[in-house]
């Protein structure tokens, strides 16, 4: 039955496509964390960005753990892979997008001149 996994990852990534990026973003925000912190829509480009450079499998098992909401045992059972190899590449997916959003510079927060 591995060809019904790939069914079900291509109609999750089909229900992303419908969904629209900017709407699976905002259903995932914690809602106090919103109205204290609106996200532009360039900070939303540069996250979304920083994702989709992401290599596929980590890609994918980011958005299955945070827009889908799926536990590691889920995520492995639609992968067909253990939830040990899940948990890894997670946190492999984390560690590259931190790298990669590290690296983008906020403009509110530029190094100050020096006078010298």
């Amino acid at each position: 039955m591995p060809w019904l996994y790939g069914v079900v990852r291509n109609r999750i990534g089909d229900e992303y496509r419908r969904r629209g990026r900017r709407a699976e973003l905002q259903c995932q925000l914690n809602e106090d964390f919103a109205l204290r912190m609106p996200v532009s829509d360039d900070l939303y480009a540069e996250v979304r960005d920083a994702v989709e450079r992401l290599p596929q499998i980590h890609r994918e098992v980011l958005k299955m753990t945070y827009w889908e909401r799926l536990t590691a045992r889920e995520i492995a059972a639609v992968l067909n892979m253990n939830s040990a190899a899940v948990r890894a590449r997670l946190m492999r997916a984390r560690r590259m997008l931190r790298a990669a959003l590290s690296e983008l510079q906020d403009p509110a927060v530029e190094e100050v001149p020096t006078h010298e």
